[in-house]
């Protein structure tokens, strides 16, 4: 089949998100498994080939019309695709709605739009109709990372997307960790240095630790209010802090392999992939108790999952592991066999499905 992803991004040095990662990865699959793959994004100029996939990119990160334009020269030169995936958010996939002309079939992934998350809760009060919605309802196929995400969806839009939308998990990295790496620093923590991601939790869970701590930070500082950064925030623990700024995948898995604990302690999220990637690179997590997170996890026992509001008991989790080599290395070791449910090729054969078949999974309507 002839199939486009469409992304915000593409994963590189210093341009990375969640969107572009899970697009990386299922187009590269995609391309081993035959398919004629094409991405199209932001945060580069030109058509290049990557591993077996087109790449189509423009400048601007997350820009629908810019994006629309190389889809269309595409379409142009090569003739409409079989399948466009593109995600509710930004309306990024808008240029395939009520278009056979650009795609026999537009699926849309709730990845999680601007007003669920909350990056810009405001974008869209000027439009009449909320473009992200508008693309969603026009999608001949939905398809989630989870049912929290469909759950957030119909809570914040007023939908009834749990009635048609199929869950299929992202991918894990398709990145072999590196048996007994170094362990340089005791925590990690991966993510934009943002409210959501839960970064001022973390620095009074730092700080509640009671002694010195290695700490090594990865992802996009942001603003905190009162001339401070989220990256300030978490240096006002008492922690000693290494960053290392924007990571692609592969830095990330070879950083996770030298801490001894990872913490995610996102207050909101569609998926957790930074989540998954500290489980696949075998180090032991705690993050908080959230939906997503509840479902990603299952029944392991490999990850502890806790209540943001309870900072004392992080503390004394992240302890726990510091101090106890033997329960973290079977911590570890739960957490590595849950993450091998989400291989890249195994996700990527149900996308397949999803988009062909999407009657057969749907999400319960409870």
């Amino acid at each position: 089949m002839r199939i486009a992803l469409v992304s915000d991004n593409y994963p590189g040095r210093g341009v990375a998100g969640g969107i572009g990662t899970y697009s990386r990865v299922v187009a590269r699959c995609l391309s081993r498994l035959g398919h004629d793959v094409h991405v199209f994004a932001g945060g580069g100029e030109g058509v290049d080939v990557d591993e077996g996939v087109t790449r189509h990119l423009v400048p601007a990160v997350g820009v629908a019309d810019a994006i629309g334009r190389m889809v269309e020269l595409a379409v142009a030169q090569g003739g409409p695709f079989d399948i466009l995936e593109a995600p509710e958010f930004r309306a990024l996939g808008a240029v395939a709605v009520g278009r056979r002309d650009v795609a026999r079939r537009l699926t849309v992934r709730l990845h999680g739009a601007e007003t669920i998350l909350g990056h810009r809760p405001e974008m869209w009060r000027d439009r009449p109709q909320n473009p992200e919605l508008a693309v969603t309802c026009a999608a001949d196929v939905v398809t989630a990372p989870s049912l929290a995400a469909v759950q957030m969806t119909d809570d914040a839009w007023g939908t009834r997307l749990r009635s048609h939308a199929v869950v299929v998990p992202n991918p894990g990295p398709d990145l072999v960790p590196t048996p007994d790496a170094r362990r340089r620093y005791d925590v990690a923590f991966f993510g934009r240095l943002e409210p959501r991601k839960g970064v001022d939790v973390l620095a009074e869970v730092l700080a509640g630790v009671g002694r010195p701590l290695s700490v090594v930070v990865a992802g996009a500082d942001h603003p905190w209010g009162d001339d401070t950064t989220g990256l300030g925030l978490l240096r006002s623990s008492g922690a000693t802090l290494t960053y290392l700024g924007v990571l692609d995948q592969h830095d990330v898995m070879a950083t996770l392999q030298q801490a001894r604990v990872a913490v995610v302690p996102s207050r909101r999220e569609s998926f957790g992939l930074t989540l998954l990637e500290a489980m696949t690179a075998g180090v032991p997590v705690v993050g908080s108790d959230i939906p997503a997170f509840r479902e990603l996890v299952g029944a392991s026992d490999g990850v502890a999952l806790l209540p943001l509001e309870e900072p004392a008991a992080w503390s004394a989790q992240i302890l726990r592991l510091l101090d106890h080599p033997a329960y973290a290395r079977e911590a570890a070791r739960g957490a590595r066999l849950r993450a091998r449910n989400f291989s890249p090729t195994s996700v990527t054969l149900e996308l397949l499905e999803a988009w062909t078949s999407p009657d057969r999974r749907p999400v319960p309507a409870g």
